[in-house]
This record gives C-alpha cells, structure tokens and sequence, in this order.
C-alpha cells in the first residue's frame, strides 16, 4: 500500500538523516526533494507544499488509498523513495507518485513522516505492517479482452506464482485465475 522498505546499510561515516515532522506542514511551506531524478544521481529540486491530507490511489486493483503531502517541487523517475526536506533539512516525507500527463504541471506527492514512522517501526519490530492482508502472490491481471483473445474462463489475476508462506501455498497454483 505504501511501497515503503526498510533496509539496514553498515557503513563508517554515514549521518543518519534527521527525521521531522510532517504533522506541523503548512501550505506555501518550501520543500526540496532529493533523489536521482532521471537517472541522475544526486538531484534536489525545490518547491513548495501545495496540499495536505491528499488521498492518493496506491493500487487500483484493491482501491487502497495513502494520505500524501502534495507539492509543486519536481518529481522524476529516479525521485520515487528520496526525501521530502523542509528548510531546517529534516525529511518530512518520502517521495512516492505523481500526476503524469500534458494537462498536469508538477504535482507530486510524499508520504508523510507520521504516516512513515508508524510504517517503519512495525517493520522493524513485525517484519511486516499489523492489519494489512498479504495474499502472498505474483499475478498479472487479466481483463475481459485480454481473457477472451488468450482463452481464459475469466478475467481476473492470473497467478504466476504462490509464495511458500502464504496460506494459500499449495491450495492455487501457477496459471490459475
């Protein structure tokens, strides 16, 4: 739902990030995001909170929605998972989406560090974040025109492969829908 990771570097000479709090944002708030915009390494663009609060789709299978932190800052292939930094260099956000298209002009959204920390913390003490449903498949959708040209009984997932710690290992395999 939030495409959020957490990973463990051991390395000499690395200054943890300071983490801010996003709860305290305002609109009009300057930001700048970090990242390798466009296959660039270190890249930071700057702008401004432009909404808060903002309901995003994260998947349009299920119809999950994440509350974002939007912004007019910049946002490229390559920005997705760097920070979202206010003035005082704390990350308040981590970069995960924006609007794409002709008609949209730098609408990008972050994850909020209130929303980040409560997801990082479970998956550091759980291994996995409490309450949310892990079927714990591989699939490819499949819709109606796609079903009827490869002569599937229906449209739906096709399943590529079932992870041995799901509990429905062994119960649907490859193939199925």
């Amino acid at each position: 739902k939030s495409d959020l990771a957490v990973i463990s570097v051991d390395r000499d000479g690395l200054t943890p990030a300071q983490i801010g709090t996003s709860a305290s944002l305002v609109i009009g708030e300057e930001v700048a995001i970090a990242g390798a915009g466009g296959g660039f390494e270190n890249t930071v663009t700057y702008g401004h909170v432009t909404g808060l609060g903002r309901e995003i789709d994260t998947d349009y299978i299920s119809s999950s929605t994440i509350l974002c932190i939007q912004s007019d800052a910049a946002l490229n292939p390559g920005n997705s998972g760097g920070a979202m930094v206010n003035m005082y260099g704390q990350v308040i956000g981590i970069t995960s989406s924006k609007l794409a298209g002709v008609e949209y002009d730098a609408i990008g959204f972050a994850i909020p560090t209130v929303t980040v920390k409560r997801i990082v913390e479970q998956l550091i003490s759980k291994r996995q974040v409490k309450d949310r449903a892990k079927l714990g498949i591989t699939y490819t959708e499949v819709n109606s025109v796609t079903a009827e040209v490869e002569n599937y009984a229906a449209a739906g997932l096709l399943v590529v492969a079932v992870g041995e710690d799901s509990d429905i290992y062994g119960k649907i395999g490859e193939g199925d829908i």
